[in-house]
């Protein structure tokens, strides 16, 4: 059986083509232990997802035949897995490992404004201070 050419447009609920799936841009995030991490992030239908999925840019996947899929911005993914570690209690090592490694990797590249607003939107503005401040630390 041969591999997909593309993804299909997502089917929403009510039986239309297309719109904003119900899952988000998968996500890589590079973590210190110098590999890809996969993530999917599901979308709780808030403004920060959907302007997540449209900032995000499609990535071939499988070489010249594979599928192609969207690949969510180094900022969205730090502000989801934020998102994600406020809401699991601030306990999740692996959440804040994968923060950490995401903003080491791209240092000054990223779009600090934006960063800063979507952790404003999503209530994690202390998080992304205190992340910020300990990769400064480390370098």
């Amino acid at each position: 059986m041969g591999r997909p050419r593309s993804c299909r447009p997502p089917r929403m609920a009510d039986g239309r083509v297309g719109g904003v799936p119900s899952l988000s841009p998968m996500s890589p995030a590079t973590v210190d232990r110098g590999f890809n991490v996969l993530s999917i992030f599901v979308s709780r239908d808030r403004p920060f997802d959907r302007r997540a999925f449209e900032r995000s840019r499609p990535a071939s996947i499988g070489g010249d035949e594979g599928a192609t899929l969207p690949i969510s911005s180094a900022e969205d993914v730090v502000l989801a897995k934020l998102d994600r570690y406020q809401r699991g209690g601030e306990v999740s090592e692996r959440q804040w490992t994968d923060v950490m490694g995401v903003l080491r990797a791209t240092g000054s590249a990223l779009e600090l404004p934006y960063l800063h607003q979507g952790a404003v939107e999503l209530g994690v503005a202390d998080l992304l201070d205190r992340a910020l401040d300990e990769v400064e630390t480390d370098r």
